[in-house]
């Protein structure tokens, strides 16, 4: 009679023990954690130390705080005077909005792919506007004001920030 009773206690503690692990999270200082119920956004975590959540009901999504850095490919591009142009760029940028980053993106990496097309196309309208001497030389701040302040509009919706775009 004893037998079975250490053992249904034995399986109690052990199930215990592995909802309490599985309802304890933890959000370091370079992070912040979206807790989805089902899929939708529950709550955001952006504060570091130990948090709860729901076990088997809610997920944990974890976002990076830090700047991203993200690369792009050369692209020929031509400029006003009609001289073509091989630029490569770089993008600095953070997710600010954690919860529209995840409705319109979902991951970094689909979000490294939008962001990539949307400079692209900044740098691509911008250099159209200006002469080839103007771009390796002359205005070259004023340009990447220009190219900075376009993304900026365009992935505003995205729940990021861009901080900085350089071209190479």
């Amino acid at each position: 009679m004893a037998k079975p009773v250490v053992a249904l206690g034995l399986i109690g503690a052990g199930l215990g023990v592995v909802v309490l692990a599985n309802s304890l999270f933890t959000v370091k200082e370079t992070e912040q954690v979206m807790v989805l119920s089902l899929g939708k956004v529950d709550r955001l975590v952006a504060e570091p130390g130990l948090d709860v959540r729901v076990p088997f009901y809610q997920q944990i999504m974890r976002f990076d705080k830090r700047l991203l850095h993200t690369e792009s490919e050369a692209s020929e591009f031509v400029s006003k005077d009609k001289k073509r142009i091989v630029v490569d760029s770089f993008t600095r940028w953070r997710i600010v909005d954690a919860k529209n980053f995840f409705e319109a993106v979902r991951t970094v990496d689909i979000a490294r792919a939008r962001l990539n097309t949307i400079v692209n196309s900044s740098i691509q309208r911008v250099l159209a506007r200006e002469d080839l001497k103007d771009i390796v030389s002359g205005d070259r701040a004023r340009i990447m004001a220009s190219i900075l302040e376009e993304a900026r509009r365009e992935v505003n919706r995205l729940g990021i920030e861009v901080v900085e775009v350089r071209i190479k």
